[in-house]
């Protein structure tokens, strides 16, 4: 099947560019010719063709043209199509951070219009998805004003077999709505799928940690335990470098559940990781949040007692 045929019937990106001419513009900004950028893939005729909008290429050769200017799928198609699901899932992720960050309620009910009006205007679910996660963050931490139904973002998450960006991105943001027994059964299921994208393997291990995080919160240690285990070992994480930054969330949950024991070490563990955020890198709004619920981990704790 010629792939670039269907996805010209489609409509063209980027203000009226095709693909061969985006492609066509990696390519010079890479620094290639049309010379090293075709040989032992296509000829230079058909790589001007294609690079003028002219001519349909099959998927294997797009591939290895990209390769050969060591351009990613990934970052051609977030480049051609902003209103892919990775664009939007950037930048309302982005969006929902900042507007929690800055407590910005206004912006938060004018985001939940706009998903509301494309879902009515478009029929698309993705807008009726992420706005019942956003209006679940604006009851959990502002006013319970919208009462969303889940139900249906529960259904498609647990009956979803393949997971990708998209999938991760509304559990991650959404662990206060399900109730445990559904995060725990999310979360498994997740861990067993083996992510291998680099990119959505960061969205599985937010959401995970996230509730392992929820579980401490409810006093369901001994599954939180478990769980925490599972990634504490798990050998395409831990000891890999970019993932740093969830490795020591983690090794903060597991400070909590050593405070929730009564060990010493627990307390000194969270200390520890909140100073770092606090006083070594500046991240005082991070540092705060983590203090917040080492506080209330600590004060239920039996080191009070001690």
């Amino acid at each position: 099947m010629v792939w670039y045929t269907m996805l010209k019937k489609e409509k063209l990106v980027m203000e009226g560019e095709t693909f061969g001419e985006i492609f066509s513009s990696f390519r010079q900004k890479k620094g290639y010719t049309v010379k090293e950028t075709a040989e032992n893939i296509v000829s230079v005729q058909f790589l001007r063709r294609f690079e003028k909008g002219e001519s349909d290429i099959t998927l294997t050769n797009f591939y290895e043209l990209l390769n050969r200017i060591n351009v990613s799928f990934e970052e051609f198609m977030f480049e051609s199509q902003k209103d892919s699901v990775d664009a939007m899932v950037e930048n309302i992720e982005q969006q929902l951070d900042q507007f929690l960050f800055e407590q910005n309620t206004l912006k938060f009910r004018r985001l939940i219009d706009y998903l509301d009006e494309n879902y009515i205007r478009t029929g698309n679910k993705r807008y009726k998805h992420i706005s019942v996660v956003a209006q679940g963050m604006y009851d959990h931490y502002f006013f319970e004003t919208y009462r969303p139904d889940s139900k249906e973002l529960e259904d498609y998450l647990l009956q979803c077999e393949t997971w990708g960006k998209y999938e991760f991105f509304l559990a991650c943001y959404s662990t206060f709505l399900f109730n445990n027994e559904t995060l725990v059964i999310l979360a498994e299921q997740s861990f067993r799928r083996k992510v291998k994208s680099r990119s959505t393997r960061h969205y599985f291990i937010d959401f995970y940690l996230q509730v392992c995080q929820k579980l401490i919160r409810k006093d369901d240690c001994d599954i939180a335990d478990r769980l925490l285990k599972k990634y504490e070992t798990e050998e395409d994480i831990r000891p890999i470098l970019q993932y740093l930054s969830f490795n020591v969330f983690a090794k903060y949950l597991r400070g909590l559940l050593q405070i929730k024991k009564g060990d010493e070490r627990g307390r000194e563990v969270c200390e520890q990781i909140i100073n770092f955020f606090d006083k070594s890198i500046d991240y005082q709004g991070y540092a705060s949040g983590l203090h917040r619920l080492y506080l209330k981990i600590y004060m239920e704790s039996p080191l009070v007692v001690k």
